[in-house]
């Protein structure tokens, strides 16, 4: 019997998916914010640091608040639940796509869409550029992005119920949200003023006591813990500090406030292409899009730009800081291109030749996704260098040690997270050399003249490790 033409077309987007995701999402290297996310997890993992009391090593960041603690907090159940291998970095990730994938679908039923079409926006969404880079990367949007869609989801729901309920979860929410990364998880609190101007289905009082509970359901959790928990009010006041007050008045990552703009709009080019592509081949059943279907977009669209606008207000900024506005994108873009889906879902089954062409090239797509992954499965990646030797280096070492480094390695986070993450090693940039065993990176250091330190057997070509010998 063959597959469902909704069956062969969500084979077809898992396909490509796989193919898009494979270089990032299973090879060893991680972007290195990610990777010390991992760490940070899997020390409170080993019972290093507490919920409210993140650590990242001993040396650097032995209190980390540069970010709220939910998403570090969440990964590191999936250690205790899976263990520590390098692969449950990667199922996290993973995990945390395919919850975002089901309430993309979510939301397009909710809408009014058939599920079997809502391989449409996952296509669109799929193909974003720092959507599939970020699928291995374990960034914290990732995480975000769940309880956003969550958000707009039960946002949805109330406004087909009138049910304040869906609110004060969508506002839940938003405050798990916070906890993830901080106020850039509030934008969806734009959603009840848009729906008013867009969709022009409730009153302003109504709008307006719509807007009020939804920020209290958010916010009155978090003041509470704020100001009856010490524990959360040192690890938030310092957080609001660091990352609010400072990246808006002296952080400089961009040199226009316009980056993240221009960022936005670049991203959408491949999403946008695909779609004209759609459109040009199914532009013959073409049909107008139902008017309130337009406002939805419309809306979509409206809160997306509400999470991006705002960026622009500090200098620092990087094109992962709006990962959790393609997913409504991707949704908007998917409305206006329902028929066309809809056009190649018919077409699909209209003879048994078409049936059966549609199903090898669904096998053949899907089969190609997965040997990209065998292909790509625990290969080092871009940080091959630091990758391949780490488990001798750690052998060599022992665990939970501190080593010397020389003072230009201070700044290499990606180094202190790797041997933090997989050895618990911490890396010691102090000048006087005081621990038994130095790592030098000869590319941007001076070999040791101390007489004391001999060199361990080479292990890599960047990176000479040395111990310290044993004074009688």
């Amino acid at each position: 019997m063959l597959l469902s033409p909704g069956t062969k077309l969500y084979a077809i987007w898992l396909g490509l998916f796989l193919i898009l995701t494979a270089p990032y999402l299973w090879v060893k290297s991680m972007f290195m914010d990610g990777m010390i996310y991992s760490a940070i997890a899997h020390n409170l993992y080993l019972g290093k640091g507490s919920f409210w009391d993140l650590q990242f090593t001993q040396t650097l960041y032995p209190q980390f608040n540069e970010h709220p603690p939910l998403a570090m907090w969440i990964q590191s159940k999936f250690y205790f639940l899976l263990g520590d291998s390098w692969v449950v970095d990667k199922l996290f990730s993973l995990f945390t796509y395919l919850v975002i994938a089901l309430l993309i679908r979510a939301i397009w039923q909710q809408l009014g869409f058939k599920k079997e079409l809502a391989w449409g926006p996952l296509l669109l969404w799929s193909f974003i550029p720092v959507v599939f880079w970020a699928s291995g990367n374990n960034v914290l949007e990732n995480t975000m992005s769940i309880f956003l869609l969550s958000a707009v989801l039960f946002l949805f729901h109330y406004e087909k119920s009138n049910n304040y309920g869906w609110v004060i979860l969508a506002g839940i929410m938003l405050l798990l949200g916070f906890l993830t990364k901080g106020f850039v998880a509030l934008y969806p609190l734009s959603f009840p003023f848009f729906s008013y101007l867009i969709l022009k289905n409730k009153r302003f009082s109504q709008m307006l006591f719509t807007s009020l509970l939804l920020l209290l359901s958010a916010l009155l959790p978090l003041l509470l813990l704020y100001f009856f928990s010490n524990a959360a009010h040192t690890s938030l006041s310092t957080y609001l500090d660091k990352q609010v007050v400072r990246s808006i008045s002296s952080i400089q990552t961009v040199d226009s406030r316009f980056f993240i703009l221009k960022r936005f709009l670049s991203e959408l080019i491949p999403p946008i292409l695909i779609g004209l592509l759609l459109f040009l081949f199914t532009r013959k059943s073409y049909r107008k899009i139902d008017s309130l279907q337009k406002r939805n977009a419309l809306l979509l669209i409206a809160v997306a730009l509400a999470g991006v606008l705002p960026i622009m207000v500090s200098m620092k900024q990087s094109g992962f800081y709006i990962l959790t506005v393609y997913p409504l994108i991707a949704l908007a873009g998917g409305i206006l291109l329902n028929s066309s889906f809809e056009s190649i879902f018919r077409q699909m089954n209209t003879s048994l030749l078409r049936r059966r062409v549609t199903l090898f090239l669904s096998g053949g797509v899907l089969l190609t996704g997965i040997l990209f992954v065998v292909s790509y499965f625990g290969t080092p990646g871009k940080d091959k260098d630091k990758v391949t030797p780490l488990p001798e280096f750690i052998t060599a070492i022992g665990n939970d040690k501190m080593i010397s480094v020389c003072p230009s390695m201070t700044a290499d986070w990606g180094l202190h997270a790797y041997f933090q993450r997989f050895g618990s090693i911490s890396l010691d940039a102090n000048p006087e050399f005081r621990h038994d065993f130095l790592l030098i990176d000869h590319s941007i250091c001076d070999l040791p003249e101390d007489p004391i330190f001999t060199p361990v057997p080479n292990i890599s070509d960047r990176f000479f490790l040395f111990k310290r010998e044993i004074q009688n």
